[in-house]
Formats: structure tokens, sequence, C-alpha cells
């Protein structure tokens, strides 16, 4: 599938923003309000030092582009002019952002500074939804440390059945993103892998740098989003070494015991891991690396109809190939329930999950034309949850692996483009462990007796994804163009026992 998107609009009205980065633009003027143009503005980002700067134009406007989430420094100047400067500027990915600029006449040695900005406010775009920064993230209770809890705090979000639905919109039409390329699981749009089990989802929160969420009337850089998309930036290097080394954990002492169980259900939850970025060459190069892990064992009460030894022994006399099932399937445990032929089997049973999770990155920047990134992260973990039937569990293990790669360049101060290239691939061999293999004798016993379930389920699938958007600005008008390729792929073989349908006990044990 390849789109093409074209757009020209004027100024005031433009809002197509970098998806990956941030913008800003304003104007210069005098005390007057007359516009200044050849004006230099410069920003600088406070943690790697990276540099953009603009020329105002005769109209005296500026923009500026290509700028990656984080704190930044202002500055103009202009001859006849004193120099302003204006720190504590934060920008979030997505945003595009609108300063205007007024300058004194005085000497150009001389300048205002102004240490204290009021949080800026997006005029220059009707795109809906929230960021959600990395400190938030760590700060604010989630239970598994899962960010994409957070993705509901955008009013119209709903998360179900592991679908997220923007304003009443089909799930099918939202947008996974990481680092701007799909991340999504192929099955259906949403930070949950194949099986569905998984602890942390696409990325542990301690990789984040911050992630957006978008809705209502939004750029088409969002590709195939109908609905809303999310996109999550991941962490970087800066010229100071920061790292962490982290452990959580929970356990069953504070919680209630289930009304059913005898004694409390044993829960052990342990999430750990260790992550690191700094810079290799200062200014230069930088690079970020962290891994996770996650170790859950959580009781679950397990409960069902069962046959009876009475009724196993009319099986077994009449049907001799049940013996397979039978030897799957627990006792009645629970006296005085059930009939003579079928009982109640309860018992208290552990889910177990182990999760390990890496992320890698490095940012190279030439100069302050070119600047290059590229990002790795795998998943993989093993979830393993139980059946009534004690050695017949169902087993979810389970590989989610993507990256991108991209580079963009700066033509003076006016031509921006930017090539980024990304991979998305996500396993899934899903089976019960006591898998017979094409068992003639095992099926549904209708509303009689459960089913024991056989099944080995192969999913796989993914995304490659390569676009391209180019910036040209001239005076008030800007002009952006690009196009993306997205290369789906999704395969799922399934392999079942026959079903056989039983209704009454006299037709299990028809011969």
């Amino acid at each position: 599938m390849i789109r093409l998107i074209i757009g020209v609009l004027a100024s005031g009205t433009l809002s197509l923003a970098q998806v990956n980065t941030a913008s800003i633009v304003g104007d210069v003027m005098d005390q007057t309000g007359a516009s200044i143009a050849n004006v230099t503005v410069t920003i600088t980002n406070l943690a790697n030092s990276l540099r953009r700067s603009a020329v105002t134009t005769s109209a005296g406007n500026y923009e500026l582009s290509l700028l990656p989430a984080g704190e930044y420094r202002l500055e103009a100047s202009g001859p006849g002019f004193k120099g302003v400067v204006r720190s504590g500027i934060i920008l979030d990915t997505g945003q595009r952002a609108k300063m205007d600029i007024t300058l004194e006449v005085g000497s150009v040695t001389e300048r205002v500074e102004v240490t204290d900005s009021v949080p800026l406010v997006n005029t220059q775009s009707v795109t809906g939804g929230v960021a959600i920064k990395n400190q938030q993230v760590l700060e604010m209770p989630l239970n598994g440390r899962n960010f994409s809890q957070l993705i509901q705090l955008e009013p119209g979000v709903v998360m179900t059945g592991g679908g997220i639905f923007f304003n009443g919109l089909t799930r099918d039409g939202v947008n996974i993103t990481v680092d701007g390329t799909d991340a999504s699981n192929p099955d259906r749009p949403s930070t949950q892998n194949f099986g569905g089990r998984s602890q942390m989802n696409i990325l542990s929160i301690e990789f984040i740098e911050e992630f957006r969420t978008s809705a209502g009337v939004f750029s088409a850089e969002l590709g195939r989003a109908a609905s809303g998309g999310v996109n999550v930036i991941t962490k970087s290097g800066t010229n100071e070494f920061h790292g962490s080394i982290f452990e959580f954990f929970r356990n069953e002492k504070l919680d209630a015991r289930n009304f059913f169980a005898v004694r409390k259900d044993p829960l052990k939850v342990n999430q750990f891991g260790a992550a690191v970025g700094g810079p290799i060459l200062r200014d230069k190069l930088f690079f970020f690396g962290g891994w996770e892990g996650s170790r859950v064992r959580r009781g679950l009460q397990v409960s069902g109809d069962v046959p009876t030894q009475a009724l196993r022994d009319r099986m077994l006399a009449s049907i001799p190939a049940y013996k397979d099932i039978l030897d799957l399937t627990p006792l009645p445990n629970v006296p005085g329930v059930g009939t003579a032929d079928i009982g109640f089997h309860r018992r208290s049973d552990l889910f177990r999950n182990w999760e390990d999770g890496l992320t890698l990155r490095l940012d190279y920047r030439l100069g302050n034309k070119d600047s290059f990134f590229a990002r790795y992260s795998f998943l993989d973990s093993d979830a393993r949850q139980p059946n009534l039937q004690p050695k017949n569990g169902t087993v979810f293990p389970a590989q989610d692996q993507s990256g991108t790669a991209s580079w963009s360049r700066i033509f003076g101060s006016s031509m921006l483009n930017e090539l980024r290239v990304g991979w998305n691939k996500q396993d899934l061999p899903r089976a019960e462990e006591a898998w017979f293999g094409n068992h003639q004798k095992i099926g549904n016993f209708g509303g009689v007796l459960p089913t024991v379930k056989q099944e080995v389920l192969q999913a796989n699938g993914g995304s490659v994804t390569v676009l391209y958007n180019f910036s040209l600005t001239r005076s008030r008008h800007s002009l952006k163009f690009g196009f993306e390729n997205r290369r789906f792929h999704y395969g799922r073989t399934n392999y079942e026992n026959p079903a056989y349908q039983y209704d009454t006990v006299e037709e299990i044990v028809r011969p």
C-alpha cells in the first residue's frame, strides 16, 4: 500500500507536524508590532546541544523543525536590536508550538533573558490528544508497569478486550507506532502481543521518553489511522551519563482472600532490570540501552463439572479410548455438589509468566544538518494459563521484535527532509500442554461436561515500513509532501482435534 501525501497550507493554518519530532514557529516584531526581517533565531536542546537556526523572512516569521522532544533554549538577535533569550521551553512529540518574539531597539551586545517561560499553547493544529512524559509514566501508579493504561487519560478513549477505541470508533482504525514506525499487533491494532498475556507489552516504561495519542482531525502522516493513533518515543542518550537499577514487587500479603478459596491465592510479581544512557562522542554520538525482566506467579481459582468415578467406569467400559481424556480430567473434590454421574472440582492453581525485554538505541549527529538514529527492541515472553485439567494448561510462548532507523537532513533554513524505515515482527506458537495429535475421541460433551480443549496454533505477522517527508518554507507559506509504503504480513495456522457433541450422559457412554 502506497500513499502520496501532498499538502499546501497558508500561514496560520499549517497543521502537518512531524509525527516523531516537534517544531516551533513564530513572528519576530519590534515594540510597535512591525515585522523584522533577517533576524537569526536559534534553538538549542539542553540535553544534547542540538542546534537549529533560521533567519526570519521578509514577513518576519520563522520556523524550526525536526526537533526531538525535550527542553530547549531559544535565542534571537538582529542588527540594531537587543538580543532575546528564552529558556525553559518544553516541546512534546508531534507538537507545533508558536512563540512570537518582540525585540527592543538597542545594541547587539545587549540582550533580554527570560528564564521562566509559560507552557506553550498549540494554536497551529486542530489535532486532539495528550502527551505523557517519562516522569509521569514512571511516577503514576501503574499495575504491572504497563504504559498502555495511561492511554485512557485522553477523553473519549476506552480500552477493552485488548483493543483501543477512540471516540466510539472501531479499534481497527487505530495506528500504534514506536519512534514513528508501525509496532502494532498484526492480528488487531493494539499494544498487546498475539497471546495478550504479556506484562510489558511493546516496551518497558523504563525505555520510554514519552508517548502521544492523536484523535479527531489529525495529520495524514499517521498513516492508516482512521480513529486515532498512539506513538511511543524511546529514550536517547544525552551529554550526561544517566542510569538506573530497579526492582518492583508485589505479593499476596495485603490482598484479600477469594471468597471461594480456603486460603489466599498466592501472588508473586517481580519486575527488575537496568538502563543506562550517555555520550560516546560528546555532542555527536549517544547511546541508550536497557533490559527488564518480569516474573509473575498469580493464583487462580479453577472450577468446573467433572465425571464421577461411577461415570468414568461406565465410559471406559463402553469406549476404552476415553482413557486419554479421563487421565487428564480431575475427580470431584467438592462434596454434596452434582449428581451420581457429574460432580464438581475446584482448586487453586497458578498463572505463570516470564518476560525479558531489551531496547538498544544509537543517535548520531553530523554537524547541525544531518541526524541519524537506530533503535531495536526485543520482548520474549512465556505465559502458562491453567485449565480445568491440571496437566493440560495452555502455553503462550511469544516473541515481539521491532526496529526503526531514521535519517534527517536540513538544507539551509527552508528545506527539510526525513527518511525513516521500520520493522515489526510478532510470533506466537500457542498450544495445549497435553496435545494428543489428532485424537479421534476428544470432543465437546455439550452441556453435560466441559470441553477437553486440544489445539495447536501458530500465528505470526508484522510489517515493514518505508516513509519519506519533505518540507519547504517560503515566506508565510509551507509545502509538505511525502509517501509511506507499509507492507503487512500475517499468517495463522490451527490444528484442532475433531469435536463431538454430546447432550446427555447416555450419549457419552453409548458404544
